[in-house]
């Protein structure tokens, strides 16, 4: 007579009994995890990383002034968003990604400067300072307004010369060739010149003796032959504080970021104990 066998005793059902009770165990352990909260401090973190902007007071009252419809479309990005990274996480994608190593750093740069409290706005006496300390950064460049004709192939000097002999008379007429580039240049500093129309007419126009209101020429260019007019002309200068006081502000906030940011990394570099196993030449 054949013995009847216990189940409970066979290793297959431990093994399952075994499974069970930690998948049990794993899905108790991480059912917060597939919980999305969606609150006023949620919302208010996420929209600081949307923006770039770690201000906690300035994130809660732009969403204090969104309508029913434009905080729904929100509430859906953030959790499209929150889901896919919680996604992601489980697929491991965050390991070993040079590009989510570097976005991690640099949210990590912009709440340590939001703990820092960088300024908002600048003192003008700190601006007038800065602007007079670096002043060689504001100055206006040389720069001249013309226009020229253009003359290539052949009898390209003659054609070019009776051009000027005519002028005023024929301006504005089709008698010259199509330019690569401008037949006008607004303000236009040297370096623009001298790439368009050669080094030999960059010298020229920006030269001291450079003849303004008249047509001149022919000069060579490494294209064909020039008739140029110069418009306008304007030396290098030093503006006005007021003038580029805008662009000081922002110059002055983003050096004392700058700042901000090496101190606060140097701060949390300092709780790590560092082991440099390069040997130095």
């Amino acid at each position: 007579m054949l013995k009847r066998r216990n189940v409970l005793n066979e290793p297959l059902v431990h093994f399952l009994f075994i499974g069970l009770v930690l998948f049990g165990l794993y899905e108790f352990l991480t059912n917060e995890s597939k919980t999305i909260v969606v609150d006023e401090n949620t919302l208010t973190v996420w929209m600081q990383y949307r923006n770039k902007a770690f201000s906690p007071v300035d994130a809660k009252e732009n969403i204090s002034r969104l309508n029913g419809e434009q905080l729904q479309r929100y509430i859906e990005e953030f959790l499209s968003e929150e889901a896919l990274y919680r996604q992601a996480l489980k697929l491991g994608l965050d390991q070993n990604d040079a590009v989510i190593r570097q976005r991690i750093v640099q949210k990590m740069e912009f709440i340590l400067l939001g703990l820092a409290g960088t300024e908002r706005t600048i003192r003008k006496s700190d601006a007038l300072s800065h602007f007079r300390e670096h002043a060689s950064r504001y100055l206006v460049p040389a720069h001249v307004t013309l226009k020229h004709e253009y003359f290539s192939g052949e009898n390209a000097f003659e054609r070019a010369q009776l051009f000027l002999s005519m002028a005023p008379s024929i301006e504005g007429g089709n008698y010259s060739d199509r330019f690569i580039y401008r037949r006008n240049y607004v303000e236009a500093i040297y370096p623009l010149i001298r790439d368009h129309l050669g080094q030999k007419i960059a010298n020229t126009v920006f030269s001291k003796d450079a003849i303004v209101g008249e047509w001149f020429g022919p000069i060579e260019s490494p294209f064909g032959w020039h008739v140029v007019k110069i418009i306008t002309k304007a030396a290098e200068r030093l503006p006005e504080f007021d003038e580029v006081a805008a662009e000081v502000a922002g110059d002055l906030q983003r050096k004392r970021r700058d700042e901000l940011k090496r101190l606060a990394s140097e701060k949390v570099l300092d709780q790590f104990v560092i082991e440099n196993r390069l040997k130095s030449e």
